[in-house]
């Protein structure tokens, strides 16, 4: 999501009548230097500078109105921002690792994960965005904030550091040590997700039936299956997130360095999802309890327990969807921005 911009783009190699290079993707007419980063130069790969398309300048093109540099540097501040609240929620509030270690912890990651009901329409005057029962899910499992919450805290640190174009040039040393404890958390997410599948630790929705509170589109309206669609997104994108890595990984081993940063900025859309599905939780409870106030002349509960299944779902899926098409449209505009500065380069 968060793509690199100027320079340091490992790997990132422009074919020119037959000449590979590695490196710097806006030579197009000699051999880079090697990328830092990585030792010495890297399979030749055309991740950007497609000059195929250079004879359709009449035809619209986004970057003709928005710079692909300021949309590369929008989607870094964004990942940026979304790995910021995965440590926060880690680390601070309502720090998952501190669940069953702590005494007394329960009840502050309850008040974390509530706000004060300003409209008087639920029964303690409080929102909830999650059910009772996932306040302290964790707690009596700490195999899982071993594998699953402390390497999330890993991961998402090492995102920034990994996807700035700066840090990756200037400390290549930085750069490799902390793209390897990012794959090794990767794995170890997968490892303790396998557990919280295993224990049943994913939401749970107590006395709402299956086939009901599958989406705020259908509330009260039975679902074609028992299983949530975010479910099925979810499941998913876990498939995804264990793909994304292992080809990231292997186009790193093998130096092929231009393929190891799609799909490392793929892995990077692939689980960075449920930051911004957090993010939209309180989002959605207080548009819902506003919109209802304004329609209708009285807000509706969203604390009721089809209300949070509901927009936990919603979340899920939205995020997940929304992330990948970001992460998509990162590799968009890196391509976009090498392609550009070629052309300017040439004429």
């Amino acid at each position: 999501m968060g793509a690199l911009h100027r320079g340091g783009s490992p790997g990132g190699a422009v074919r020119r009548s037959g000449q590979p290079g590695a490196g710097d993707p806006a030579s197009a007419d000699r051999a880079a230097p090697p990328d830092p980063a990585h030792g010495d130069a890297g399979r030749p790969g055309d991740l950007s500078g497609d000059a195929r398309g250079a004879g359709h300048d009449d035809a619209f093109k986004v970057q003709d109105y928005v710079s692909p540099s300021l949309i590369l540097r929008v989607l870094y501040i964004i990942t940026t921002l979304l790995c910021l609240q995965m440590v926060f929620w880690v680390l601070v509030l309502p720090a998952t690792w501190k669940q069953g270690t702590v005494k007394g912890w329960e009840e502050v990651s309850r008040k974390a994960q509530t706000a004060p009901d300003p409209f008087g329409v639920s029964a303690d005057n409080k929102i909830k965005f999650v059910p009772d029962e996932n306040y302290n899910k964790y707690g009596p499992f700490p195999i899982v904030r071993i594998l699953h919450n402390f390497p999330g805290l890993i991961w998402a640190g090492c995102i920034p550091i990994n996807l700035h174009p700066g840090l990756r040039t200037s400390y290549p040393t930085l750069h490799r040590y902390a793209g390897r404890a990012f794959f090794l958390s990767s794995f170890s997410l997968m490892v303790g997700f396998g557990f919280i599948l295993y224990h049943g630790l994913g939401m749970k929705h107590e006395n709402v039936p299956p086939r009901l509170g599958q989406s705020l589109l259908m509330l009260r309206s039975e679902g074609w299956s028992d299983v949530p669609h975010a479910v099925v997104t979810m499941n998913l994108a876990s498939v995804w997130f264990c793909y994304t890595a292992v080809t990231a990984l292997a186009a790193a081993k093998r130096r092929d360095f231009a393929t190891h940063k799609r799909w490392a900025v793929r892995h990077v859309a692939s689980g960075i999802w449920i930051s911004m599905m957090r993010a939209l939780l309180p989002v959605l409870h207080f548009a819902l309890r506003i919109g209802s106030l304004l329609l209708w002349g009285r807000a509706v509960d969203t604390s009721e327990m089809i209300f949070l299944k509901a927009i936990w779902n919603d979340a899920g899926s939205f995020s997940i969807v929304t992330c990948f098409l970001l992460g998509e449209f990162a590799l968009w505009a890196m391509k976009a921005e090498t392609g550009a500065r070629i052309k300017g380069k040439n004429a």
